[in-house]
């Protein structure tokens, strides 16, 4: 009962919203020649097949990754920024955000990486969920640059009942009553470093502001020791899963409405994972490739660790905001989603009932989604936003 208040509330709150929305457009600018375009397609309406119960954990294998695993469960999520600098390819000079001195760092010890809308022009942020290298004492430099928070990081937190590290907010009143109805605060599991920004982490000297560094694992032992973390794993396979009677999908592209914040994935068949390319346009020769920096102090370009991604997932969703700046994810419900496994395209769906559920991501044949072990990568996606992809 709480939810539906819950969602009452949100409704309610967003019916100023859709004047601010019509005001100012995104612009898609990735081209549709020579691509297949997932754009504004209808509902699929996929009847899901699979057994909704929560199935229990494999011993040895994590819920996030399916991978070798013994640990504490505690997932932490952290708001990252995904500004816009500056870099060189192949003699070009690219402007695109996440590169260049807007280079996030720790993120290569995240398992998930969600991006997500934070304006109606098409910018957005990632939220990076930690849980697998946290066994191992990961990221033990921290990670960053840790920025304000949406609701949509909020919503997470409720799904992965974890840890949330953030540099305050933008939401007001509407964002504290949202904290109190999904017992945010109560639990503690809520970590705004504006609170204590010595303890919490520390501002790194030389670098634009956002350039806020928190330390994961330490803040992860001031959720309170009566928190508890219930795991929801994930269907994991070893590969081939999807091989026959799907598309190819080589590179995927993702155009949010704003030219500086498309990104590409290229999958690596040697890695069987996509890598991500920051860059406007198709043109390949004017990408950078997306890679973190070890440290917030060791920023030399030569030193970025790349990141491969076993599943990329664009889950398709609505926003409504606010105002311009303030977009609310509607990620409890259902919807399409657009998925991309061993260099395959699969048309799915997702699912989550409630706010107290995980969501569950479904093919094409109403079964849920197996996924490849390692990292996933997941775009909260706007619907009318432009994804394309081509076999090569």
């Amino acid at each position: 009962m709480k939810y539906l208040r819950l969602l009452c509330l949100v409704l309610a709150l967003l019916c100023p919203a859709l004047g601010a929305q019509a005001a100012k457009k995104p612009e898609y600018t990735l081209s549709r020649k020579n691509n297949t375009v997932l754009q504004s397609v209808p509902d699929r309406s996929i009847a899901v097949r699979a057994d909704t119960a929560v199935r229990p954990l494999i011993p040895g294998e994590s819920p996030v990754t399916g991978l070798p695993w013994d640990g504490e469960y505690l997932p932490m999520l952290v708001q990252i920024g995904n500004d816009v600098g500056n870099s060189q390819a192949n003699g070009y000079k690219v402007q695109s955000a996440g590169i260049g001195n807007r280079t996030p760092w720790g993120i290569q010890y995240a398992d998930i990486l969600y991006e997500e809308l934070t304006s109606v022009t098409g910018s957005t942020r990632f939220i990076a969920l930690f849980s697998d290298s946290l066994a191992q004492g990961e990221p033990a430099a921290g990670t960053g640059p840790v920025r304000s928070c949406r609701i949509g990081p909020v919503l997470l937190r409720a799904e992965w009942q974890c840890g949330l590290i953030y540099a305050g907010n933008f939401a007001g009143e509407n964002w504290e009553r949202l904290l109190w109805e999904t017992d945010a605060m109560e639990s503690g599991a809520m970590l705004d470093t504006h609170k204590d920004y010595a303890m919490m982490g520390n501002v790194v000297k030389g670098v634009k502001t956002p350039n806020y560094n928190t330390y994961v694992v330490q803040n992860r032992a001031l959720i309170p020791g009566s928190f508890v973390s219930t795991p929801h794993p994930f269907l994991f396979q070893d590969g081939g899963a999807y091989s026959g009677g799907y598309q190819k999908a080589g590179t995927v592209n993702l155009d949010w409405g704003y030219k500086y914040q498309i990104s590409h994935f290229v999958y690596d068949e040697q890695e069987g994972a996509y890598t991500r390319w920051c860059g406007a346009g198709t043109d390949p020769k004017k990408w950078v490739l997306f890679a973190a920096f070890p440290t917030a102090e060791e920023r030399e370009e030569a030193d970025r660790i790349p990141i491969a991604y076993a599943n990329v997932i664009v889950q398709r969703v609505n926003y409504l905001f606010e105002n311009a700046i303030r977009p609310v994810v509607q990620a409890v419900g259902q919807g399409n989603a657009d998925i991309f496994i061993d260099g395959k395209y699969i048309p799915g769906t997702w699912a989550r009932p409630d706010l107290e559920s995980h969501t569950v991501y479904y093919d094409d044949q109403g079964n849920e989604l197996r996924l490849n072990r390692g990292k996933t990568f997941i775009a909260l996606f706007p619907n009318e936003a432009r994804c394309t992809f081509t076999a090569d």
